[in-house]
C-alpha cells in the first residue's frame, strides 16, 4: 500500500516512509480537457449490437444523414422515440472522427439540456449527459454551445439530486469538461454551487472510477486565476458533512503529484486542516490528517510547510488523547500519525530535529513496544528514518530512548521488510558508537554494541536470521553479528 518515493537513503533502500497511497488521481491535460472514452464506457443504455455495426462501419458523413430522422424524433412526445434518437445521435459522437459540428448544428443541444431535467425518464437522461460530455470535449466553441443552452444549472442540478451512480459520475465527467475549458466557465460553474455536490462525490466509499473522475473536476475547479477561495468552506461552515467532505476532496487531490500538491497548498487551507486535527468528530479528523500526510509527501519544502503550520504539536496531542474515540477510528489515527511522522523524519536533519523537538520520539517507542503491527510499522519506519536522515547526536537521542531495545525486540518479526529496517536501523546506530569510540568518548567503548548486546534473545534471534530464507536478510544480520563482536572498524566493514 505504501509506494515508495525516496532513492536517496544512505541504507542503500528506499523508504517508504514519505508514501503514496493506492488512490489513483487523473491528472488534467494541459488544455485541461480530454475526452472520456472511459466515462462512455459506464453508459447503461446501448443499442444492440447490430446498431453499433449498422452504424460503426458508415463513413462520418454517410452517418449524418441519420440525424435528419434522428433529430425529429428527438422533438417527438414519444418517450421511446425519444430514447432512441438519443442513443443513436450518441452513438454518432462515440465514432473516431466524431461529427460534433454537424449534431450541433441540428440545434439538439437544447433539447439534451431540457431531458436533463426529466427525472422519470433516466436512461434518456444518461443519454443526453454522455452526448453533452462528448460534445464539450470537442473544441473550445463546442463547449461554448453547450454552455450557451443552459447546460451548467442543469448539469448542477442532476448531479445534487440523481440517486443513479452512474448519471452523476458522468454529469461529473461533464462539469470537468466545461471547467477546463476556460476559467470563466470555472467561475460559472462553481457560481450554480457546484461544489458541494462534487464534494459529497469523494467520499470512501465512493468507487473508484468516481474518485478518479470527481478529483479531476475537482483539480480544474481549483484551477486558473483568481484561484478559488476553497478555505471559506473549511473555515466558516458549521456544518459537519460540508467540512468533512472538503477533507476528503482535498487528501484525494493532494493524494498525486507534487503538482496536486503544491496546489493544495497553494489554497492557503494547511493552517485550516492542521486546527481540525482537534475537531470534536473523528469524522473530520481522519480526513484532514490523511490530506496533511499526503501533503508530507511531498518534497523537503512541502513537508516544511506543515511544520510551520505547527503539525507536530497537533500530532503530538493525538497521541496522547484518547477519550471518547471508537477504538478502530483511534487505530487508524495513530497509524496515520506514525507515516505522517515518518514522512517527515525522512526529510532533512532540521526537521528530524523537529520531531524530536516535539516529544513525538518516547511515543513511537512506546508504540513499537506495545501497538498492534499495522501501528508498530509505521512507527518504525519513523525511528528508522532518524537513523537515515538525522544528526549524530539524533540518533544519540534516539538510543537514549530506548529505541535500541525496542529495534532488538522486532528482530523475531516476520516481515522480510521490517526485519531490514531493524537490522539497518541497528546498524546505523552502532556506526555512530563506533564513530565515538574512536574519539576516545565513553572510555573508549561503543556503549551501543554494550545495550545491543543486553537485549534478551538477541543472539538466538540473530543467528535463527543468519539462516533466513532471504539473502538480504542474512547480508544484514550477518553484518551486525560482525559489529557486535567486538569493535571491527567501519571502514572495514562498509
Amino acid at each position: 500500500m505504501h509506494l515508495q518515493i525516496r532513492s536517496d537513503s544512505p541504507t542503500g533502500f528506499r523508504s517508504p516512509a514519505r508514501r503514496k497511497t493506492n488512490k489513483t488521481v487523473i491528472e488534467a491535460e494541459k488544455g485541461r480537457k480530454r475526452r472520456e472514452e472511459d466515462i462512455a464506457g459506464i453508459r447503461r443504455i446501448r443499442r444492440e449490437e447490430t446498431l453499433f455495426e449498422k452504424r460503426g462501419g458508415i463513413h462520418t458523413n454517410q452517418s449524418c444523414d441519420w440525424l435528419v430522422e434522428d433529430v425529429q424524433h428527438l422533438w417527438s412526445e414519444d418517450p421511446d422515440e425519444q430514447l432512441e434518437a438519443a442513443v443513436n445521435m450518441g452513438c454518432l459522437l462515440t465514432l473516431g472522427d466524431p461529427p460534433i459540428d454537424e449534431v450541433v448544428m441540428t440545434g439538439a443541444i437544447s433539447r439534451f439540456v431540457e431531458f436533463l431535467s426529466m427525472e422519470d425518464a433516466p436512461q434518456l437522461q444518461m443519454e443526453a449527459v454522455s452526448i453533452l460530455t462528448n460534445i464539450s470535449s470537442g473544441e473550445s466553441r463546442h463547449t461554448g454551445y453547450v454552455v450557451g443552452n443552459g447546460a451548467i444549472p442543469s448539469l448542477v442540478k442532476l448531479l445534487s439530486s440523481s440517486d443513479d451512480d452512474d448519471i452523476r459520475e458522468q454529469t461529473v465527467g461533464a462539469l470537468a469538461n466545461i471547467a477546463g475549458d476556460s476559467p470563466r466557465y470555472r467561475d460559472l460553474i462553481l457560481h450554480h454551487g457546484a461544489l458541494l455536490p462534487l464534494l459529497s462525490q469523494l467520499q470512501p466509499h465512493s468507487r473508484l472510477s468516481m474518485l478518479r473522475h470527481a478529483t479531476w473536476c475537482l483539480s480544474n475547479l481549483l484551477r486558473g486565476k483568481p484561484p478559488v477561495n476553497l478555505e471559506q468552506n473549511l473555515i466558516h461552515s458549521k456544518d459537519e458533512k460540508v467540512v468533512k467532505n472538503t477533507c476528503w476532496a482535498l487528501s484525494y487531490l493532494a493524494d498525486g503529484t507534487f503538482e496536486h500538491i503544491q496546489a493544495v497548498i497553494e489554497l492557503g487551507v494547511c493552517p485550516k486542516l492542521v486546527e481540525l486535527l482537534l475537531y470534536p468528530s473523528d469524522t473530520v479528523i481522519i480526513p484532514a490528517l490523511l490530506t496533511l500526510e499526503n501533503i508530507s509527501t511531498g518534497d523537503d519544502v512541502q513537508t516544511q510547510v506543515v511544520i510551520d503550520n505547527r503539525l507536530l504539536p497537533y500530532l503530538h496531542q493525538l497521541l496522547t488523547q484518547e477519550d471518547n474515540k471508537e477504538i478502530s477510528n483511534l487505530r487508524r489515527i495513530f497509524r496515520e500519525v506514525c507515516w505522517t511522522i515518518s514522512n517527515i523524519t525522512a526529510g532533512t536533519e532540521s526537521q528530524v530535529q523537529a520531531v524530536i523537538d516535539a516529544d513525538i520520539i518516547p511515543f513511537l517507542v512506546e508504540i513499537i513496544h506495545n501497538a498492534e503491527f499495522e501501528i508498530m510499522k509505521a512507527a518504525t519506519w519513523a525511528i528508522f528514518n532518524v537513523t537515515c536522515r538525522g544528526s549524530q547526536d539524533n540518533i544519540r537521542f534516539l538510543a537514549d530512548q530506548g529505541c535500541i531495545e525496542a529495534l532488538c525486540q522486532l528482530l523475531d518479526n516476520p516481515e522480510t521488510k521490517l526485519l531490514l529496517i531493524c537490522l539497518q536501523g541497528l546498524e546505523n546506530i552502532l556506526r555512530v558508537g563506533k564513530a565515538d569510540q574512536e574519539k576516545g568518548l565513553n572510555d573508549g567503548v561503543n556503549i551501543f554494541v554494550e545495550r545491543v548486546n543486553n537485549c534478551e534473545g538477541i543472539y538466538e534471534n540473530l543467528y535463527n536470521l543468519l539462516t533466513d530464507d532471504d539473502c538480504d536478510v542474512k547480508d544484514r544480520a550477518s553484518t551486525l553479528c560482525r559489529r557486535l563482536r567486538a569493535g571491527n572498524d567501519v571502514k572495514d566493514m562498509d
